[in-house]
This record gives structure tokens, sequence and C-alpha cells, in this order.
């Protein structure tokens, strides 16, 4: 029967090999009659299949299945950062690490050229602001471990966002003057929130003080040093001007190392004046201008 068939097929190509002008035929390696032809007009047959009819689905078939695979992955893209933008929504994780192009949209804000934030984007935790308005007091130090928001993260007013709330390792200083001071590994990845839970106020010993990595800030003959405490007591005779949150040490009239610090090196709380945010912005020190602010950015 096999030999009938191979015979009535050796026939039929011969007739049509007698049809169609320049025409090859010839078995390959396997005993395939392979009928082929010069003229580009007419199609390659392999026992009677149209090749390159076959293979031109076959490519088709590629092209839709890598089309597929496409769709798939920016699927799988989407999802993971629609999962990553409500764990952000949720105070999980810091937007800008997840999807900078997505913050303003979600009501945050991101540096991306300070202290290695080209590859590693900070997201803003807060802004301590001399804007008129009594917000980081001493009767409002609950602001640095509690899970209350308040501002906008766009402007110059004071503002506390979801990032406060995240585990986090670094953290960044920014000046609207352009200074700016960096303290990585600082957090062990806690929260802002966690680290100023349970810490004593004012710290007067065994506290968390930093030492900065990276920084570009002008000389100031009144600041101690570069180091950043937490809840630091002041360390004068008396009376005494203590604060909460993060300060620097300044010399003022008892010299260093945390001389007055509620009013010179904190971000505003004292002790003395408890319902006052002092016009004190950090490692700048105290007694500045209105409309000055400082911006805190975690990553």
């Amino acid at each position: 029967m096999t030999k009938m068939f191979a015979a009535v097929t050796l026939v039929l190509a011969l007739c049509w090999l007698a049809c169609v002008p320049g025409a090859i035929l010839r078995e390959d390696n396997d005993g395939r009659l392979i009928v082929n032809t010069t003229d580009p007009t007419q199609p390659v047959l392999v026992n009677g299949v149209d090749v390159q009819a076959v293979q031109q689905e076959l490519h088709e078939l590629q092209d839709e299945l890598q089309q597929l695979r496409e769709e798939q992955m920016m699927t799988d893209t989407t999802t993971g950062q629609l999962d990553a933008l409500w764990s952000v929504a949720n105070g999980h994780s810091r937007v800008c690490s997840v999807a900078p192009e997505r913050a303003a949209q979600l009501g945050e804000k991101c540096e991306t050229q300070l202290a290695g934030g080209a590859t590693k984007p900070w997201t803003l935790a807060a802004r301590f602001a001399n804007d008129g308005i009594d917000t980081w007091t001493w009767n409002r130090c609950d602001l640095w471990h509690n899970a209350a928001l308040l501002g906008e993260a766009q402007g110059s007013s004071d503002f506390k966002g979801r990032a406060w709330l995240a585990p986090a390792n670094d953290l960044l200083f920014l000046s609207n003057t352009g200074e700016w001071i960096a303290y990585e590994n600082a957090l062990g990845s806690q929260s802002l929130a966690a680290l100023f839970t349970g810490l004593p106020l004012p710290c007067a010993s065994g506290c968390f003080s930093f030492t900065p990595t990276q920084k570009n800030i002008a000389p100031n003959a009144n600041r101690c040093s570069d180091t950043m405490f937490a809840n630091p007591k002041d360390s004068d005779v008396g009376p005494h001007q203590n604060t909460c949150g993060f300060a620097w040490g300044f010399r003022h009239n008892n010299g260093c190392p945390l001389d007055d610090v509620g009013s010179f090196g904190s971000f505003g709380p004292n002790s003395e004046e408890r319902s006052v945010e002092e016009p004190s912005l950090g490692f700048l020190g105290g007694e500045l201008a209105q409309g000055m602010y400082m911006e805190l950015y975690v990553r």
C-alpha cells in the first residue's frame, strides 16, 4: 500500500512538473519527495505540503506567543505595582522606593538627587516649617511616636506623612537653603514612630545619637558637632529647655554640648514654652527667619 501511495505521489508530482517551469524533483535523506521550483511565484512542497505557508503560520504563532508573554509580563508588573501601591497607601512602605513617578498622585514627595537618591530614592516623611503655626511643640511631642498625619507633602508648611510609619534605614535632612545631611543605617529597619516609642523624655543618659555619613552644610561656629540626638535633655545648669524629637547641640550662654537645645538645634519643641513652636530648624540652629523649613526624608 505504501509503495502504491508513493507511486501515485510520484506520478502526480511528475504531472505537476510538466506544468511548472524550472521545477526540481528530489528526495531528502529520509526518502521524502520534495518538489521545488526556481519560480519564486510557486510554493515549495514537501510531500504535498506548502512549506512556506507552514513557516508563515509558525512565525505568526510565534509572534502571537511573544505578544501573550509581553502582555502577561505587563499584567504581572502592573499587579506587582498595584500591590506595592496598596502597601504604600496602608503605610507599609515608602512610595518613592516603589514607584517615584506615582508619588505626586499619591500625595507624596520624592528626592532623587542627593545622597544616592538617583538609585535609591528618598520619600518625604515630615516637614518642619517656620510658618507661624505652632505644630511641632512640647505639648505635641506625641507626634514623634503616634500615627497621626498632618499637612500636605507639596509646599512649605508643616507635614507628617505615611512614610513616618514605614520601616526604613536611612535619614536625610534637607533645608530650603539647599543644605543637607544624611544619616544612613540610623533606623535599623524600623519606622520613625517606632524609634521614638518608649524613648525617655527628655533622655539624659544612654540615649540615641547619630553620626552623619554624607553632608553638604555650611560651617556654623555655634554648632557643637554634626552629631544628632533623639529627645535630648538640656545640658546647662538651668533653666532647662529640653526638647523632643531629633536635635543638634549648639552653644548658647553655657556652651556645648546641648545648651538650651529646645530653642537652639531642635525642630520646635521647648519644655519651657510648651505650646510654642520655636523658630529652630535642627542643624541650622535657632532664631531663624519666617518661611524657612527643613524636610526629613527616609528610605
